[in-house]
């Protein structure tokens, strides 16, 4: 079962995803890069998603201990020629090791 939210301020009217993937809204979600993500690439991603950030009902604490593959609920990677992707919302938080999301 999908649910869809119809509540996402312009220029968003929709978006779909399973219902136990979604975050909750308010959610803090934990976000670390990987060490070869360097530091010019995640300027870049976070200046991006700080605009995400502010039409989603979410917030984000970036995490830069170093230890993003043990502590974080998503670990960004940028791994060249491996495409962009990432799971879905929360889905995420069943993978254990390794990036959640890569940008390519």
């Amino acid at each position: 079962m999908c649910k869809t939210c119809v509540e996402m301020p312009k220029p968003f009217s929709r978006a779909v995803a399973p219902d136990l993937s979604l975050w909750r809204p308010g959610q803090i979600i934990t976000i670390g890069f990987l060490d070869e993500v360097s530091y010019p690439a995640r300027k870049e991603i976070i200046g991006f998603a700080a605009e995400w950030e502010s039409v989603v009902y979410l917030h984000f604490d970036y995490q830069f201990d170093g230890r993003a593959s043990e502590h974080t609920m998503v670990r960004i990677d940028c791994m060249p020629g491996k495409g962009s992707w990432s799971y879905v919302g929360s889905d995420c938080m069943m993978v254990h090791e390794g990036a959640t999301m890569n940008f390519g």
